[in-house]
């Protein structure tokens, strides 16, 4: 007999001492051997449940980290409940409130120093009615015939007659024109021309102001009719010399403020980087395969399927980019301009060259059955991998060698550790920091925004519960549009202030969702009273302040913009009630959504409460039916006696 443990141990010792007194008598030693091995064989059963009821508090033990373990990977995280250092956020908040005394300071001393807030140059310049005369020296071509509608390419206008004289209409004047088939082989045609400024507001219209001239007169349309044939090709050559006209116009007005660029002085031991795209493409929707050539003052992107080529001087640019092949399969070297300049036809701030480093998407259909386990999947992923880095490798060395000596400062590499998702433009990308910009370059059009040019940044939709907030960047040039992004998971948020606040921006939270078109328009007509008033800081809450005006307002202008101290006295009552509903709303929602401050009701005060309410809905219905019955029966009267009763 063998014990297990120590009672076990014991149990056998006194059944071997019980054999050897026992030896001389068999009898006896077998009694005494079995008396003892039964009472080592409870010992043994009472250890062996000791040891059970061990074994199941430590797996109870285990299963209860498991659980936790599950809840805290699986539930959703609750930024602003749990995980959140409420020192580091007292230091966040008060450093934040340092910023922002210094941020209206340096507003204060812009506007007295009359350094201007706004950028300039974003108004278009318009020319004047006098300089849409298409024959300034009164001489119409001798082959415009009269009583004949027609169109002149070369000089840009519509010859209309008007009785026996050819009248000119420049292109610019025309707004459409519209043809109409009729019977008989007939068309009608009419030609609807710009209409004159009639309310002064519009200050980029072409036309005269007529504001304030009422009774003034101007011909507003022209109807012709003619054979079908005849109309249908007039109305072909006018809007093709519509089209012209504008797209001429836009250009002469994007090439108006190009700053001109110094010429490229090319060298003859120039550096190549090979096998290269850009964006944007330089003719129209095709992708170019082209070298980056490194000369003595600038960078040249050359190809020889391409009509021209693209100079970058390096004193126009005012950010490098480079960013490796890790996540995405696609190296990038971007130039983001402090002037555009033109590629193609579009004037553009930013141009990069990228090479791609493997296949961007997988064909599931040529995946086989083995999975992982594929030696020609696993010896194709280290391919991949190993043009990646060779690829990085190339680009370092021609960015370190070839433009960095010659551009004088490093490129900007992205810090991974800081990323975050968000919506710039149309879809959910990944946005990275640098060191003096928040960027995302792999897709097109990029999303640059330098950190130099932020006035603030402000936090729209933050609220207990939510699952994503916005961020809007608001740029020193208030005349210049905000930057939107959209759908930031609320898990970044934290992070974003702390690097925020490391780069010294100002930034603020709201519930609301501003009409920041609307906000900018305001600052800008009135600097001296927007910044009395506070500048972008009335807007928000600070500090655990209550406003009316961010509860009722999401789209416009604050109501108390004016400043006036009656408005503020009369509203006083209505912002008390605004105050009860927020906190009954602020209740209601922590309750639905469980938070930690609102204990909810089990489940057996749940099942209690839904019986009472059944109960009293079906006394409810009862007293119903009784009401019903009574109003029956004393509804029709008693019959007399004598008196038959009709059918």
């Amino acid at each position: 007999f063998q014990g297990d443990g120590d009672g076990d141990e014991e149990g056998g010792g006194a059944a071997n001492g019980a054999q050897r007194n026992g030896a001389a008598n068999g009898r006896d030693g077998e009694r005494a051997n079995g008396v003892s091995s039964s009472a080592a064989a409870g010992r043994t059963s009472t250890s062996s449940r000791v040891k059970d009821e061990e074994g199941k508090s430590k797996g109870m033990a285990v299963l209860r980290g498991e659980q936790q373990e599950i809840l805290e990977r699986r539930l959703r995280a609750r930024p602003g409940r749990e995980g959140r250092n409420e020192d580091t956020l007292r230091e966040m908040n008060n450093q934040q409130a340092e910023l922002r005394d210094k941020k209206m300071e340096e507003i204060r001393e812009r506007l007295a120093s009359g350094e201007d807030m706004l950028g300039g140059g974003h108004k278009k310049q318009v020319k004047k009615l006098s300089a849409y005369n298409a024959y300034p020296d009164g001489n119409i071509p001798r082959e415009a015939r009269r009583g004949r509608l027609q169109v002149d390419d070369h000089h840009d206008a519509l010859l209309v007659p008007v009785g026996s004289f050819v009248v000119p209409f420049h292109a610019s004047t025309i707004k459409n024109v519209v043809a109409v088939a009729d019977e008989a082989q007939q068309m009608t045609l009419r030609v609807n021309f710009q209409i004159p400024n009639l309310t002064g507001k519009d200050p980029e219209n072409k036309l005269p102001d007529l504001s304030r001239k009422p009774k003034s007169l101007f011909v507003k349309e022209l109807v012709f009719r003619g054979s079908q044939k005849h109309m249908e090709k007039v109305t072909s050559d006018v809007k093709a010399l519509l089209k012209k006209v504008r797209e001429k116009e836009r250009l002469e007005l994007e090439r108006k403020d190009l700053v001109e660029q110094e010429a490229l002085l090319s060298s003859k031991s120039m550096r190549r980087l090979p096998n290269l795209m850009i964006r944007p493409n330089i003719d129209g929707t095709k992708r170019l395969v082209g070298e980056l050539q490194a000369h003595a003052n600038g960078l040249r992107f050359y190809s020889s399927r391409a009509k021209e080529s693209v100079d970058i001087i390096y004193t126009n640019i005012k950010h490098l980019f480079f960013q490796e092949a890790k996540k995405e399969a696609i190296v990038i070297l971007h130039f983001h301009l402090k002037n555009p300049i033109m590629v193609g036809k579009k004037k553009t701030h930013d141009i990069q060259v990228f090479r791609e480093a493997g296949v961007q998407a997988d064909d599931l259909d040529k995946r086989r059955a083995g999975g992982y386990r594929d030696p020609d999947e696993i010896e194709e992923e280290q391919r991949e991998r190993e043009l990646r880095r060779r690829i990085n490798k190339e680009f370092k060395i021609f960015i370190e060698q070839a433009i960095e000596p010659k551009y004088g400062r490093k490129a900007e590499e992205m810090f991974d550790a800081l990323a975050f998702q968000g919506n710039p433009n149309r879809s959910m990308v990944e946005l990275r920091p640098t060191t003096n910009c928040l960027v995302h370059i792999v897709e097109w059009p990029p999303f640059v925004a330098c950190l130099d040019d932020i006035e603030i940044a402000a936090f729209e939709r933050v609220f207990p519960g939510a699952k994503a907030f916005d961020m809007v960047l608001v740029f020193k040039d208030w005349e210049k549009p905000v930057k939107k992004i959209d759908q930031i998971p609320m898990e970044s948020l934290d992070m974003i202030k702390r690097w925020l606040n490391d780069m010294s921006i100002v930034w603020y939270e709201g519930h609301a969702t501003l009409n920041w078109k609307t906000v900018c328009n305001e600052a800008v007509k009135d600097r001296n009273n927007f910044v009395e008033n506070g500048a972008f800081s009335q807007f928000f809450v600070i500090d655990g302040e209550e406003s009316s005006d961010e509860d009722g307002e999401s789209s416009n202008y604050t109501e108390d913009s004016d400043g006036d101290e009656d408005d503020y006295s009369d509203d006083e009552d209505d912002s008390d009630d605004d105050e009860s509903l927020a906190t009954e709303d602020e209740s209601d929602s922590e309750a639905s959504l469980g938070s930690d401050e609102s204990e909810g009701m089990d489940w057996d005060e749940l099942e209690e409460e839904a019986i009472r309410h059944d109960r009293k809905r079906n006394d409810i219905d009862k007293d119903e039916d009784d009401r019903r019955s009574k109003k029956r029966r004393t509804g029709s009267a008693p019959q007399k006696k004598g008196q038959k009763r009709g059918r």
